[in-house]
């Protein structure tokens, strides 16, 4: 890409960028007098570049207190003992290595991180005002046990308040929002048989064995229907993941030796690349 097509398509993307590209590339050719000039040419070029972009950071202030009449697209901060999950299960091997990282994260630092567009929690409202999670379940778990933080931001992806039950949980099926199946990879009853909250989602060991595979690039993360759950449950009969302190090692050796062979290539994420010789119980986000 050209330096003029690049410049005009950051400043359809990034309104005032610009501004700073146009700053940058015009800088090295500007008459400077002595260090001071350029000094003020530089302030100047940084203080484009903030104000390019300052509109694009998301700060916590942009997120007011959750209300059951917020409508489809609101930013808003929610207590976590009202979320009602969507799903029977996480991974908490999972869990557990991601409370531990959130725990030694500075205030400032989980701030940071909680803010980051991948980390807001997309949450919809029921019938008479119920919200639930469609997706960061491992987050918010992760977020409760760490025992650091009882609310997250979260943004309103649809508001049924109104809806009836019946035509609420139609909705969810056909958006696949609810995953209508146990720990145990058995289909449940829905809603009869989800948790009533983040506290009371059941282990599914897993689930965190499909985590470990994908973040030793076993699979690659895509946006088609629920990756991890299927990864999961072709693990589940194919991995045993025994006893002892070292069995989430041996079940992630086990389970790199099948991610890439062909009884995975309809998975979602799948691909042919061989497995890392040193792929090891990574404690990524």
């Amino acid at each position: 890409m050209g330096v003029s097509k690049g410049w005009k398509k950051g400043r359809r993307e990034f309104p005032g960028i610009g501004n700073f590209a146009h700053e940058f590339l015009t800088l090295e050719h500007s008459p400077c007098r002595g260090r001071g000039g350029r000094k003020a040419r530089m302030k100047k070029l940084l203080a484009v570049l903030l104000l390019s972009v300052a509109p694009h950071f998301v700060f916590g202030d942009d997120f007011p207190p959750f209300s059951t009449s917020l409508p489809v697209g609101t930013n808003c901060v929610i207590n976590m003992d009202v979320l009602h999950p969507l799903q029977c299960e996480v991974g908490m091997h999972e869990i557990e290595l991601r409370a531990a990282k959130i725990r030694k994260k500075s205030p400032e630092k989980l701030e940071k991180y909680l803010l980051e567009s991948g980390h807001i929690v997309p949450v919809v409202i029921g019938p008479g005002g119920t919200v639930y999670v469609t997706d960061h379940h491992h987050l918010c778990r992760a977020l409760i046990e760490s025992g650091v933080r009882t609310s997250v931001y979260a943004t309103v992806k649809g508001n049924y308040a109104d809806f009836t039950p019946e035509k609420f949980w139609r909705i969810m099926k056909v958006m696949n929002w609810v995953y209508e199946r146990d720990e145990n990879g058995r289909e449940i009853k829905v809603p009869d048989d989800l948790p009533k909250t983040i506290k009371d989602l059941r282990d599914d060991p897993f689930r965190s064995l499909a985590w470990m595979v994908r973040h030793n690039d076993g699979y690659f993360y895509t946006d088609e229907e629920l990756p991890d759950f299927q990864w999961a449950n072709f693990f589940r009969t194919r991995v045993k993941i025994g006893e002892g302190p070292d069995r989430w090692d041996r079940a992630l050796a086990d389970a790199m030796k099948i991610c890439h062979s062909d009884e995975a290539k309809n998975l979602p994420g799948y691909t042919k690349e061989q497995p890392k010789a040193d792929a090891k119980n990574k404690d990524a986000d």
